[in-house]
C-alpha cells in the first residue's frame, strides 16, 4: 500500500466514526474539508505532471527540429533517437516523419549503416514523399547491397515515373558492381598508423622526399573544446606525421603557430618549395559554419607564422579546398559564389607577384563543374587535373575524376574506378610529384573512422608469355624454331627456341598480342594473348605444335559413308581446321588428296576419291581460299594408310593394305580399317605463292552511320 492509498484509507475510517459518535461532528466537518482538498490536490499534481511531460516532449521535439534545420546532424540524431518512442505513439505520420528525419540525419552525418536502417523504417512507416525510397536505394548501393539497391530504384520510378533521372542512379549502381568486380591496376591501402576513429582527411606532402604528411583530423588532441554539431565530433585541426628511416609514419602532432583555431581547418596544399602552405578555415556562429576562406602562412620553425586570408569572394559565399598548380601562381579551388552552374564549382585565380594581388575568379566551365558539387582539386605535377564530383558519371557519393587541358579546353571527366573509387565519399586525392602514387580519402566501408587517410599506387605486374615448339607428328622439341609476338600497335619481338624447345617473353598490362611459331619446312601456327584480365604476376603458357611440310598430313575427321562423297558435319569442322592453317601460311600451295579403302574396283575407287577431293576443295573456294592454291588428287585405294601413331584397334606403324585387312578375321575390326583408309591428307607442294587478289579496303569511318532523310523521305545531300 502506498502512502496515498494509507492516508485515503485513514480518512474514510474517521468518516464511518463520525457517523456514530456526535461528539466527532467538528471531526467530521473537518475530514470531509480535508479529503476534498486532498483529492484536488491530487488531480492537480497529476495534470501539472501529464502537462510538464508533455510540454517536455513538445520541446524535445522542437529542439530536434532545430537542430536538422541548422544542419547539426549528430545533436539531432541523438534528440530523434531519444524521442522516436514518444513519436510512436502519437500517430502514424509523426512516426514516419522523425524515421525520416533520423536517416536523414545519420546520411548527412556519414553513417550510412543506420540511414539505411531508419530508411527502412520511413518506407514501412509510409513516410508520404516516395523520395525515401530513393534514399534507401542510395544507402543501399553505398553499402554494396546492390541487388537490394535496384529493387528499391525500380520501385521508386514506379512511383514517380518522370524522375527519369534516377535511371542514371540507376546505371551508376549498376556499372559500380561491375567496376567492384573488374578493379583497375591501382592498388589502394589504409594508412592505420595516420588514422583515428575520428575524421581524418585531405593528406598532403610537406616536403620534396614525401617524408611529411600533413592532414586534417577532428581527434580529440584537436586544440578547440567545442564541438561540431554536424559531424558530432571536436572542430577539426592540422595535424602532421613524419616517415622514419625505417619507414615508420611517427604518432601525429598538431601544427604548431597561429594556423589552428577554435574552428574548421583543412584541405592544404604546399608551393613548390614546401615554405608556403594554402588552408581552408571555417568560422562558426552559434555551432554553424558561417563562412570558409582560403589562406596562406609561411613555415616557421616546426610550424607556420600567421596566416593572411587570400580575398576571393565576400564573406556570404565560403571558398575552400585550395589546390596551387606547378607554376605556383594558379590555385585552383571549390565555391558556391555566383556564376556557377549549381551546387559548389571548382574555380581558378592567379597571383601577380609584382602587384601582390589575386585575379578575379573564374570558374573552369561545364565540361568540369555540374549541378551538382565538384570539389576538392589537385593538379598533378603534368597539369591534370584531379576532382571529385557527386554528379558526373560514378559510382556513389563523391567520385574522384581526372581531365586534362588541350588547347584551352578541359577534356571529359574520366571517373578513375574501384578501387580508387568506391560507392561512398573519395575526395582529396594528391600525388607524388609525377609519380604514379600518392593518398587520398575515403569514408568507405572496412576503414578505422568515419574518413579515412588511404595510399595508393599503380601495380606493375610482371607477365610473361612462355611455352614449347614441337613437331606435331612426333612430339620432339623443334630447337631453333622462332617464335614471333606482335604488339597493337605493331611493335615486333622474336625469339629463338632454345635447346629444350622453350621460348620466353615479357608482356604489358592491358594489352592484346599475336603470336606465332614458326620453322623452316614446318607450317605456321598462331595464338591470340591477351592481359586485361590479369590481376597478378602471371605466367601465360601458349605451346606450338606445327606440322612438317614433308610429310603429307591426315586431316581429322575427314571420314566418308560407304560409297559417298558428301561431306559430314565433322569434316566441314575438321577443313574449318585447314583453313585457319591456310590463312596462318598464306605463302604456301597444297595437295588435297582422298583415298578409298579396297572394296568395289580401283576405277570405281578412283572416280569416287576424286568426288572427294573435289568436294573437300569445293568447300574450302566456298570459304575463300584461292582455287590456285588448292589441288585436288583422287588417290583412291592405291595408297593404303601406314598409322602415325596408334589408333583405335591399331598400332604405330600398321599399314592397312589389303592382306592386312583380310587377315585381321573380325568383320567389326575390318570395318574399322576401312573407316581409317577412308580419308583426306593434305601436303605442302609450295611456300612462294603469291596472292593476285587486290588487297581488301578497310570502310570509311563515319561518325553517325545511319543515313538521314529529309521530310519527304528522300536522302538527303550530306
Amino acid at each position: 500500500m502506498n502512502s496515498f492509498q494509507y492516508s485515503y484509507q485513514v480518512l474514510k475510517t474517521l468518516l464511518e466514526l463520525s457517523q456514530w459518535i456526535d461528539y466527532f461532528s467538528v471531526l467530521k466537518q473537518t475530514a470531509h474539508l480535508f479529503m476534498k482538498k486532498f483529492i484536488w490536490f491530487t488531480v492537480f499534481s497529476m495534470i501539472l505532471f501529464c502537462a510538464n511531460s508533455t510540454f517536455a516532449q513538445t520541446e524535445m521535439f522542437s529542439r530536434a527540429d532545430e537542430a536538422f534545420e541548422r544542419e547539426e546532424y549528430s545533436v539531432a540524431c541523438e534528440l530523434y533517437e531519444k524521442i522516436y518512442p514518444a513519436a510512436k505513439k502519437l500517430n502514424k505520420v509523426e512516426k514516419a516523419r522523425v524515421s525520416f528525419n533520423l536517416a536523414q540525419s545519420f546520411r548527412l552525418s556519414g553513417n550510412l549503416k543506420k540511414a539505411e536502417s531508419w530508411y527502412k523504417k520511413s518506407v514501412s512507416a509510409k513516410y508520404f514523399d516516395p523520395i525515401c525510397i530513393y534514399w534507401l536505394a542510395n544507402a543501399q548501393r553505398t553499402n554494396n547491397k546492390f541487388e537490394e539497391a535496384f529493387e528499391n530504384y525500380t520501385l521508386y520510378l514506379t512511383k514517380v515515373p518522370e524522375d527519369t533521372w534516377v535511371l542514371q542512379e540507376f546505371e551508376d549502381a549498376k556499372r559500380a558492381e561491375q567496376w567492384i568486380k573488374n578493379p583497375t591496376q591501382w592498388q589502394i591501402r589504409n594508412m592505420t598508423k595516420l588514422n583515428s576513429k575520428y575524421n581524418d582527411f585531405s593528406a598532403t606532402y610537406m616536403d620534396k622526399r614525401y617524408k611529411g604528411i600533413l592532414f586534417t583530423s577532428a581527434r580529440v588532441e584537436a586544440s578547440g573544446k567545442a564541438e561540431d554539431g554536424w559531424t558530432g565530433q571536436k572542430f577539426t585541426d592540422l595535424f602532421y606525421t613524419k616517415r622514419s628511416k625505417k619507414g615508420k609514419w611517427s604518432k601525429p602532432v598538431i601544427v604548431d603557430g597561429p594556423v589552428n583555431t577554435e574552428f574548421n581547418e583543412g584541405s592544404t596544399t604546399f608551393n613548390k618549395k614546401y615554405n608556403t602552405v594554402y588552408f581552408t578555415s571555417c568560422k562558426v556562429d552559434k555551432k554553424r559554419e558561417i563562412g570558409c576562406e582560403i589562406y596562406w602562412a609561411k613555415k616557421k620553425g616546426k610550424g607556420f607564422g600567421d596566416p593572411e586570408v587570400i580575398p576571393l569572394s565576400t564573406d556570404t559565399f565560403a571558398c575552400g579546398h585550395p589546390a596551387i598548380a606547378p607554376d605556383d601562381v594558379t590555385l585552383y579551388f571549390t565555391s558556391n559564389m555566383p556564376g556557377g552552374f549549381g551546387g559548389k564549382d571548382i574555380w581558378k585565380s592567379k597571383y601577380n607577384k609584382k602587384s601582390q594581388e589575386w585575379s578575379k575568379a573564374e570558374n573552369l566551365g561545364p565540361t568540369i563543374n555540374t549541378s551538382g558539387n565538384e570539389m576538392f582539386p589537385h593538379i598533378k605535377s603534368d597539369g591534370t587535373l584531379y576532382f571529385s564530383s557527386d554528379k558526373h558519371v560514378g559510382m556513389g557519393g563523391l567520385d574522384i575524376f581526372k581531365s586534362t587541358l588541350n588547347g584551352g579546353k578541359w577534356s571529359e571527366p574520366e571517373n578513375m574506378q574501384a578501387p580508387i573509387n568506391s560507392t561512398a565519399d573519395d575526395f582529396g586525392i594528391v600525388f607524388k610529384n609525377n609519380l604514379e602514387e600518392g593518398m587520398l580519402t575515403s569514408n568507405r566501408i572496412g576503414g578505422k573512422g568515419r574518413d579515412d587517410v588511404y595510399e595508393f599506387l599503380w601495380q606493375i605486374y610482371d607477365i610473361k608469355l612462355e611455352g614449347y615448339v614441337v613437331d606435331a607428328e612426333t612430339g620432339d622439341t623443334l630447337t631453333g624454331s622462332i617464335v614471333t609476338l606482335e604488339a597493337p600497335d605493331g611493335s615486333i619481338l622474336t625469339d629463338t627456341v632454345d635447346a629444350k624447345g622453350r621460348y620466353s617473353f615479357d608482356l604489358e598490362q592491358n594489352m592484346g598480342y599475336d603470336v606465332e611459331g614458326t620453322k623452316y619446312k614446318y607450317l605456321n601456327d598462331m595464338a591470340s594473348v591477351s592481359t586485361f584480365e590479369v590481376r597478378s604476376d602471371t605466367t601465360i603458357m601458349v605451346n606450338f605444335s606445327i606440322q612438317n611440310t614433308v610429310r603429307p598430313i591426315v586431316l581429322p575427321n575427314i571420314l566418308y559413308d560407304v560409297n559417298k562423297w558428301d561431306l559430314r558435319a565433322e569434316a566441314k569442322k575438321s577443313l574449318d581446321g585447314l583453313i585457319e592453317t591456310l590463312n596462318d601460311n598464306p605463302n604456301i600451295t597444297i595437295e588435297l588428296s582422298s583415298h578409298t579403302d579396297f572394296r568395289g574396283t580401283s576405277e570405281n575407287n578412283k572416280i569416287l576419291a576424286e568426288k572427294r577431293a573435289d568436294a573437300a576443295v569445293d568447300y574450302l573456294i566456298e570459304k575463300g581460299i584461292e582455287k590456285e592454291r588448292l589441288t585436288g588428287l583422287g588417290a583412291g585405294e592405291s595408297k593404303p594408310r601406314v598409322l602415325e601413331e596408334d589408333m583405335g584397334s591399331f598400332k604405330k606403324d600398321d599399314k592397312l593394305n589389303t592382306s592386312f585387312v583380310k587377315a585381321l578375321g573380325s568383320d567389326e575390326l575390318m570395318e574399322e580399317a576401312h573407316q581409317l583408309n577412308r580419308r583426306t591428307q593434305f601436303k605442302v607442294l609450295s611456300t612462294d605463292f603469291v596472292s593476285k587478289r587486290a588487297p581488301v579496303e578497310e570502310a570509311e569511318e563515319y561518325d553517325d552511320f545511319d543515313a538521314e532523310y529529309d521530310d519527304e523521305g528522300e536522302e538527303e545531300d550530306i
